[in-house]
This record gives structure tokens, C-alpha cells and sequence, in this order.
């Protein structure tokens, strides 16, 4: 059904609110790095939203629903994982190791929980996307600048150019605010195309590529590629393409990026001394030791664990290692699902892999009928993902405004709206 209301740019009270929480989250790590007490805010926001969803009336679709139960499963897990195994009997660490491993999934309910009239999320999506474009102008600004002037918001080069990193501590953070930009300025594109919000998204882009970051160019690359079967080529010329394929054809192209990317992966998986390599190792080793339930919170790859620096730590020998040393902590949680094997064994494992799949194919299937809602969807749900592998992304306050935006998207009008 056509959406017959105009929508205007309605800036009330209640949306500025939701602006400035959405990028307070997409600025945490620089705000933390500021005052301390910015470092606290998620787990507040986590406790604010089990609270609500204790006592207040909430109504979800079935799937999110089954996403909360399998999160309290998870939890459930983790805790008789601590008691089991008894590496930590601090239950402050329990706790907020317990905050941090589900503080992501539920910040998507505190849109959800909302209440607000039809047109309410419409009006926030713009209102973002417009902050998001005059954000994506000033990145660019000072990204030209600095290749001039030394403003520091240089880092170490990378093929030859400099990385940007803006005023984050590093590129690597700095780069994951486009998991959050990128959607975002694609969904808005649902309330009408303009020459105006294309060169944006594709300024956003290459403000993205200078940080350099080899997974930021694979996700543009993929991001474009996408984008272009998508939106411009033509649905039926699509389906005959498609029709044409066969799987040996896309052998050579895997071989091409295996052999593109072997350094990295030989580097990051293969290693003896490189943290990614070694986490996934004594994580999988950890699963093996505290079958079936796993080590508990606080206990491996966690951040939390690398705080209190946990005792599989050092009978795993890490103190040898760079950056895993106890007073060098600073890849122990470079890590996700290393975390998942480790500390919450193979039946968490299963849990959260359910968790994932449940709550993907529930935004997917609320988003589908808007082109752009839904692809937008599907490359933060991807970009998050993808990332997974090398990265702490369902864990981190920075992956926070990516699941709020998520939400946004399921209560606006327009993803009931066939486009």
C-alpha cells in the first residue's frame, strides 16, 4: 500500500533525543577515550532495557521474541559454565563479562519498545541520514586537508598511501562507523533519489576506503558490486544473467582472492604468535577442555577476561606473547566467536549461531518489502558478520547504533511500503 502521509522533517523533542543516543553510541570509543565514564554507557543502556522489558508491556514479533529467550538460554549457559568450571568466582566480572555479551542484541528493543505515531521512525530515518550526510562532509573535509597539513588524524601507511583514522585512536575503529554510515544513507534513499544524496553516499565511500583497512575496501567492493545487481541492472537481464551461471564459474574468482589475500590469512590464522590466530587455537582447545558448556564468563577472549587477565591466560602461555602479555592486553579481545567457543562450549555455540540466524532473517523478512530498507539490511547485517571473523562486532559499543538503526528500519511506514 502507498504511504499517503507527507513526510516532513519533523524535529521534535523526542527525535533529537534518539539523535543524539544513536551517535552518542557511533562516538563512544572517542567520547571513552575523553572521560571515562563514557566507557559505561552501553552497560547502562543494558540494564535500562532488561528493566523495560521486565516491567513494561511490550509486544514483539514471534522471532524476536524466540531472539530474547535464546539470549537468556545463553546466559543461562555462561553461568553454570562459571560455576562448573570455577575459574571465576568474582561475580562482578560474571556480571559485566554477562552485560557485554548481550548489550548489542538488546539495544535493538530499546527502538523496538517505542511507542511513537506512524510517522514517527520515518522522520528519525531522515533526520539521521541528514546528520549522517553533513557528518560524511566534514570526514572528508579534514580527510583532504591531512593529506597536506599534518592535523593528526594520520596513522601508519598502508600501500604506500597513509591511513585516515579522523579523530578516532586508530583507522581499524574509525572504519567500523561505516557499518552504521553506509546503511544508513542507503535507507534514506527510500524517501527520494537526488543527485545530492548519491554523491554523499559515494563521498562516504571513499572517506571509508582512506582508512585503508583491507576489510573496508573488500566491504566496498562487495557494497558496490551489490548495489549494482541490485538497483541497476534490470530485474529480467538479472534473472537471464543468473540463469547462466554455474557454480565452477565463480572457481577461478575464489581462487584470485585466496591468492590476493594469502598473506593476510596465513598472517592472522596460521601463526604461532599472531593474536587472532592464537585465540582461535586455545578457543577451540578451551571448548575442547570444558565440553559441553565451556569455560564461563570472564574467562576467554572476553573483555573482561583480558581486565582481570583470567587464568587460562596463563596456562596457556600468553604471557610470551605480544600485545596478550598481562600488561599488554591489547589484542586478548581482538576476537568473537573464539569468545563463543571458549566460554560458552558447543551448546552456547548452537545458541548463538540460532541467535544470529533468527534475528537476520527476522529483520530481512520485516524489511523485504522496501528495496532500499532491505538492502541496506542485509549489508549491515553482512557487514557485521563478515566482520565477525576478525573482530569482536557483536560485543563492541560500537556495532550499538548499528542494531538501534536496525530497529529504526522495522518501525518506520515504509518498509510496509512496496518500492
Amino acid at each position: 500500500m502507498k504511504l499517503v502521509q507527507k513526510i516532513t522533517l519533523n524535529l521534535n523533542g523526542k527525535i533529537v533525543l534518539y539523535l543524539i543516543l544513536i551517535y552518542l553510541f557511533a562516538f563512544e570509543r572517542v567520547l571513552a577515550q575523553i572521560a571515562l565514564p563514557f566507557s559505561y554507557i552501553d552497560e547502562i543502556l543494558c540494564i535500562v532495557v532488561i528493566l523495560k522489558i521486565l516491567f513494561s508491556k511490550n509486544i514483539f514479533y514471534k522471532a524476536e521474541a524466540r531472539v530474547l529467550v535464546a539470549l537468556i538460554l545463553l546466559c543461562f549457559v555462561g553461568i553454570v559454565s562459571n560455576i562448573s568450571s570455577g575459574l571465576v568466582s568474582n561475580y562482578f566480572y560474571i556480571a559485566v563479562d554477562l552485560l557485554s555479551t548481550i548489550k548489542v542484541w538488546l539495544s535493538y528493543y530499546l527502538v523496538r519498545m517505542s511507542r511513537e505515531n506512524d510517522l514517527f521512525f520515518d522522520d528519525l530515518l531522515k533526520n539521521l541520514a541528514s546528520v549522517g550526510r553533513g557528518l560524511t562532509y566534514v570526514m572528508f573535509i579534514f580527510m583532504v586537508i591531512s593529506q597536506f597539513v599534518d592535523i593528526g588524524m594520520l596513522a601508519s601507511a598502508r600501500y604506500g598511501i597513509r591511513s585516515f583514522m579522523f579523530i578516532f585512536n586508530n583507522p581499524g575503529n574509525f572504519s567500523k562507523l561505516f557499518y552504521f554510515i553506509i546503511p544508513l544513507l542507503t535507507a534514506d534513499m527510500t524517501y527520494g533519489k537526488s543527485t545530492y544524496k548519491y554523491v554523499s553516499l559515494i563521498i562516504a565511500l571513499v572517506v571509508w576506503g582512506s582508512t585503508m583497512r583491507s576489510r573496508a575496501l573488500a566491504f566496498i567492493i562487495i557494497y558496490v558490486i551489490f548495489y549494482i545487481f541490485y538497483f541497476v541492472i534490470k530485474r529480467e537481464n538479472l534473472k537471464k544473467f543468473a540463469s547462466k551461471i554455474r557454480p565452477w564459474y565463480v572457481l577461478p574468482l575464489i581462487i584470485i582472492a585466496i591468492y590476493v589475500t594469502r598473506d593476510q590469512i596465513l598472517f592472522y590464522f596460521t601463526t604461532a604468535t599472531q593474536a587472532r590466530s592464537v585465540l582461535l587455537r586455545f578457543g577451540l582447545k578451551t571448548l575442547k577442555n570444558y565440553f559441553p558448556l565451556g569455560s564461563g564468563f570472564g574467562t576467554f577472549g572476553s573483555d573482561i577476561a583480558a581486565v582481570h587477565y583470567s587464568s587460562l591466560y596463563t596456562k596457556y602461555g600468553f604471557n610470551a606473547i605480544y600485545g596478550m602479555r598481562s600488561n599488554e592486553t591489547y589484542f586478548l579481545n581482538d576476537n568473537y566467536w573464539p569468545m563463543i567457543f571458549g566460554q560458552f562450549g558447543v551448546i552456547g555455540t548452537v545458541i548463538q549461531v540460532y541467535i544470529l540466524a533468527k534475528f537476520s532473517k527476522n529483520i530481512l523478512s520485516k524489511t523485504r518489502a522496501n528495496s532500499y530498507l532491505y538492502f541496506a539490511s542485509f549489508v549491515a547485517l553482512g557487514f557485521l558478520l563478515l566482520s565477525s571473523v576478525a573482530s569482536k562486532s557483536y560485543c563492541e559499543f560500537s556495532s550499538i547504533c548499528v542494531f538501534m538503526l536496525l530497529s529504526v528500519f522495522v518501525n518506520t511506514r515504509r518498509n510496509s511500503e512496496l518500492l
